[in-house]
């Protein structure tokens, strides 16, 4: 299995038909999950003819993609795998914008669940914060924990980051990302991801403001 956050399909098998094809050709692999890839509906077709022809040479991939309709050329994810699924689930009931935005699908194997995510960030100035640690960890953390009950869970994707505005020391962010991080596993732990909501304004307000040298995309 291979996970990839490819922050745009379209574009990436464009311009690299022959590395996605070389990559296939030495990795073999059975499942390909994807993150970001930007799709609209009406894109998929087209694209995953190419993907099936010109990738992976006619080897008979299942394509099941979960394409945003709130914004367009924004989030989607897709799983492709070679065996087909049992079942395919598109979103989490109670978070619209798990499937609005199209951030989860979940693909049902003989022996497995495989929840393919890619989850909201903070946002910048950490707006969606609430949401996340609030309502999207806890719901999240719940459906995976539901699916674990019938048979096991493989879970993959692009999965957490704090994105904000500033550039916060190493420990800083690892004690955030830690506290969240713990807030996801156990979501009735929302006294603890409170207080990270109000250390993380607090320092937003009184850090100075300094700009990272990272060569890293920014995505959203």
């Amino acid at each position: 299995m291979i996970s990839w956050n490819v922050a745009g399909l379209r574009a990436f098998v464009k311009k690299a038909t022959d590395d996605l094809k070389l990559l296939y050709e030495t990795e073999k692999f059975d499942v390909l999950a994807i993150q970001e890839h930007k799709l609209q509906e009406s894109h998929v077709d087209d694209l995953q003819k190419t993907l099936e022809e010109d990738v992976f040479g006619g080897a008979g991939f299942h394509y099941h993609w979960n394409c945003s309709t709130e914004k367009k050329g924004y989030s989607g994810v897709a799983v492709v795998s070679k065996t087909k699924p049992l079942s395919v689930e598109y979103g989490i009931d109670g978070l619209p914008a798990a499937e609005a935005e199209g951030r989860v699908i979940t693909a049902e194997f003989e022996d497995y669940f495989l929840v393919n995510v890619y989850v909201p960030n903070s946002g910048q100035g950490l707006v969606r914060l609430d949401y996340r640690v609030g309502e999207w960890d806890a719901k999240f953390s719940k459906y995976v924990k539901g699916l674990e009950a019938k048979k096991p869970v493989v879970l993959t994707g692009d999965m957490v980051r704090i994105s904000c505005c500033l550039l916060l020391s190493p420990a800083v962010y690892c004690c955030l990302l830690a506290a969240v991080r713990s807030s996801f596993a156990r979501p009735e732990s929302l006294t603890r991801a409170s207080r990270v909501r109000s250390f993380a304004r607090s320092f937003s307000r009184t850090a100075p403001q300094r700009r990272s040298t990272s060569t890293r995309p920014r995505r959203t």
